[in-house]
């Protein structure tokens, strides 16, 4: 388990930075103050050596809105 920096959340995804690489179509779980959520990874930019901008999309809208 690691902690990660929320950037920004909505219905559908979130974005968070992270000092790992992570690549499209990884599958992640979350655990979020509103619940634990699987999600898929859409995008990760690197922002310095030890920092990636990573986007996620949850893999269920009725499982991000319970």
């Amino acid at each position: 388990i690691q902690c990660v920096l929320t950037k920004d959340i909505s219905r559908s995804g979130l974005s968070f930075l992270h000092t790992d690489q992570l690549f499209p179509q990884e599958r992640v779980k979350l655990w979020l103050t509103i619940g634990k959520h699987d999600a898929m990874i859409v995008r990760c930019q690197r922002r310095n050596e030890q920092c990636y901008e990573i986007g996620a999309m949850f893999t269920s809208l009725e499982e991000a809105e319970s």
